[in-house]
């Protein structure tokens, strides 16, 4: 199975693409991680969860505002590690999300990058690296 996004759906494309099936989303949707459920960065809308149990049919079952110290965050990129999620969420820096509850996400913390936009993540072990609007990449202990 194949998950593409694009700026506004999320397609399930089966192995010899004759069909796809889409979940529209409200917000600028940035990158899909393919676990169950999968996590979606949907831009302004914030971290989704949605639930591929049935790949034809997506369904979101939870969402999370990002909102921090009073700074709306545009979620651009997620990475997981187990049950924790790392979000670039624009002005709002790097924000950490409890997903144990795919329902219910909840922030954990954040990290604000002053001056800079965070656009990517990706998490190898203990590290979270983060990439700016620059494309500057920095690692953060996490």
């Amino acid at each position: 199975m194949l998950y593409i996004t694009s700026s506004a759906v999320l397609r399930t494309v089966p192995a010899l693409p004759l069909a796809a099936t889409a979940l529209l989303v409200f917000g600028s949707l940035a990158e899909a991680v393919a676990a169950l459920p999968i996590l979606v960065a949907a831009g302004t809308a914030g971290l989704w969860t949605v639930d591929l149990t049935t790949p034809a049919s997506p369904v979101r079952v939870g969402s999370l505002p990002l909102v921090v110290n009073g700074t709306t965050g545009n979620a651009w990129s997620v990475a997981i590690n187990g049950s924790t999620a790392y979000v670039a969420a624009g002005p709002a820096g790097l924000v950490i999300v409890d997903v144990s509850a795919p329902s219910s996400p909840r922030i954990l913390g954040s990290l604000t990058l002053p001056g800079r936009l965070a656009r990517n993540v990706a998490v190898v072990g203990s590290t979270a690296y983060v990439a700016d609007q620059t494309g500057l990449f920095i690692g953060y202990d996490v």
